[in-house]
């Protein structure tokens, strides 16, 4: 082989193993952003819905307004996080139950969290203590 060959020849494996090196980089960074954007889909595909300390007629109107937003904003799953309440009423819990229910309805998963021993309370109180297991998941 001419000196010329040759020099084209190691000019030519060393373009090739450059970019193997830059392809292989590049997909590692799309390995890489692909986790973080599943990650970051993960978090967008759920939503923590913190329930106020008294729940009641006095603010079922504006509860049942803050669901509805909940529902509309079309997440995989829908979490009550119920740890401040200190008391629920049964228009409440209706709105509550209305919003499983078409929460059901859309396939989209739910659960309470952190149920308040006052909000264990006040359900059974109201009948809805077999309830609260349905909705532990």
């Amino acid at each position: 082989m001419s000196d010329d060959k040759k020099k084209n020849s190691v000019k030519s494996e060393k373009t090739k193993a450059k970019k193997s090196s830059i392809t292989s980089s590049k997909s590692a960074k799309s390995k890489k952003n692909s986790k973080t954007k599943s990650a970051e889909n993960a978090k967008e595909s759920s939503e923590v819905f913190i329930l106020p300390a008294i729940v009641d007629i006095t603010t079922v109107s504006s509860l049942h307004r803050d669901l509805s937003k909940v529902v509309n904003a079309k997440k995989k799953k829908i979490i009550l996080d119920s740890a401040v309440v200190e008391k629920i009423t049964t228009p409440a819990v209706q709105v509550i139950l209305a919003l499983f229910k078409t929460l059901e309805e859309n396939k989209v998963q739910y659960s309470v969290e952190n149920m308040s021993e006052n909000f264990k309370q006040c359900l059974e109180d109201i009948g809805f203590g077999k309830k609260i297991e349905e909705w532990v998941k």
